[in-house]
């Protein structure tokens, strides 16, 4: 089965085969990786098969000032000038950007941003069997989907915290969880840790705590009663050892944004960490990305990212730890204009450094169907997929023709389709999304997701399913 991209990145002392199969990463140098020298029109860490059978000879028309891409320099029957216009980029939606000024108003609005919870709560927060101190054993009964047990402790000092769930009989979930506003109600952003397991299986939540009021919370997943016991453990710590990070390394042709357009790329990439509870890898992680500008008004690409090296995860997988991120400044005045616009499409891309589509098929990674148009049906994002019509089994999700993408016909608004949407389309992320990082190993937080709504006519597409729209978050 030939790879979904065709490869990675050139730097100066090796150029990457196109078949992922034939690369040899225990020979990996990082020492010769010079991100300075890099070229931000250097898409090679992005070429799909498609490019790779059907680049273009060099024309008398090509323009000067871009320089071919290296990994096809020795050939001078191959150019990467004219790189494919639909992969691992935001890109444009049916309704283009106006020329200067603000972003068009978006006309559909498929989403609303809700709190991150798929089952009616019974009671508040402030109904919390109150526990003496972090570390604890309990034992109980959920009756029906959507009821809860709930614990809330208290913590002098900060340090690493851990609950986990075991013994069920039916389905359940355990979530971490702080009232920062103090209104007995769980908002947006206050799941702190919730890492679902499927059926009986036994779930755990990890997260590194300051001193505060928290309240772990099980609820019932399925119709039928179950037992459950959960027991936690705290380490006081003044740093937390597994602290993942994403951080930005700003390199050049960024000075068309303005400093409030810089910041709404921070922000892109400060979201991540908390869809990233902690650590992969054995030890600390800083996910260093560079940060680069281009200049392409004839390109259609908001901005593109991807991965630029690997390394081996505690659990032996390979997963990014760098990676390089592009915004076309030929959007500037409309980023600057709207930065928040500029922070959703920054986090699409993040979500691209972080792998999310781009090592579907490498790595070890076979989560693509054997037909290669769906993503496959035995993994976390088909059960999150699934759960959007009440499904309680995995349903294959559909691909975009790179299988880097969410399929825009059927999960349209969703943050990880293709095309961006228009200034004032809700573009949330979905567990669906989150759910894909954990099938490739990242330890992810589903209470990080926004409410996502599939719609009537999209959801009759799924065999089947029912007709009313149902939300997943």
């Amino acid at each position: 089965m030939e790879p979904a991209l065709a490869s990675l990145a050139v730097f100066p002392s090796m150029v990457f085969p196109l078949n992922p199969e034939d690369w040899n990463l225990e020979d990996w140098n990082l020492e010769d990786w010079n991100l300075e020298d890099w070229n931000p029109e250097d898409r090679s860490f992005l070429f799909s098969e498609t490019q790779s059978r059907a680049v273009q000879a060099p024309t008398a028309q090509s323009p000067a000032n871009q320089p071919l891409n290296p990994l096809f320099a020795a050939n001078p029957s191959l150019n990467s000038r004219t790189p494919s216009p639909t992969i691992l980029g935001a890109r444009l939606g049916a309704a283009p950007l106006p020329d200067s000024g603000l972003l068009p108003l978006g006309s559909k609005t498929f989403a609303r941003l809700q709190p991150p919870l798929s089952g009616a709560l019974s009671d508040s927060l402030g109904e919390a069997q109150l526990q003496p101190a972090a570390v604890f054993l309990a034992q109980g009964l959920v009756e029906t989907r959507g009821v809860s047990d709930r614990f809330q402790f208290s913590l002098s000092e900060s340090g690493v915290f851990t609950a986990n769930l075991s013994a069920l009989t039916a389905d359940a979930d355990v979530q971490l969880i702080q009232d920062k506003n103090r209104n007995s109600t769980v908002d947006p952003g206050e799941i702190l840790a919730w890492q679902w397991e499927r059926g009986t299986k036994a779930e755990s939540v990890r997260r590194f705590l300051g001193a505060g009021e928290y309240v772990l919370q099980v609820v019932s997943r399925d119709l039928a009663q179950t037992a459950y016991q959960v027991q936690t453990t705290f380490t006081p710590a003044p740093v937390d050892p597994l602290k993942f990070s994403l951080a930005l390394s700003k390199r050049t042709g960024l000075e068309p944004l303005t400093a409030e357009s810089l910041a709404a790329v921070e922000r892109a990439a400060k979201f991540w960490e908390g869809v990233i509870t902690h650590s992969s890898f054995v030890g600390a992680q800083t996910l260093s990305v560079g940060l680069y500008g281009t200049q392409n008004p004839s390109d259609t690409f908001l901005a593109y990212a991807g991965p630029q090296n690997y390394r081996k995860t505690a659990s032996d997988r390979l997963l990014p730890a760098s990676g390089v991120a592009v915004i076309n400044m030929a959007y500037a005045t409309q980023y600057n204009a709207n930065p928040a616009y500029l922070e959703l499409v920054m986090r699409h891309e993040f979500a691209h450094v972080l792998g999310f589509g781009v090592t579907w098929e490498r790595n070890g990674n076979t989560l693509v169907s054997k037909d290669r148009k769906t993503y496959r049906a035995d993994t976390y994002a088909a059960q999150a997929y699934g759960a959007l019509v009440n499904e309680l089994q995995g349903l294959a999700i559909p691909l975009d023709d790179e299988r880097v993408h969410w399929q825009e016909a059927a999960l349209d608004a969703e943050l990880m389709t293709p095309r961006a949407e228009t200034l004032g389309t809700a573009t949330p992320l979905s567990q669906v999304s989150i759910a894909s990082l954990r099938d490739l190993g990242w330890n992810v937080n589903y209470g990080a997701a926004e409410a996502f709504t599939l719609q009537p006519a999209l959801a009759a597409t799924v065999p089947g399913t029912a007709s009313q729209a149902l939300v997943i978050v």
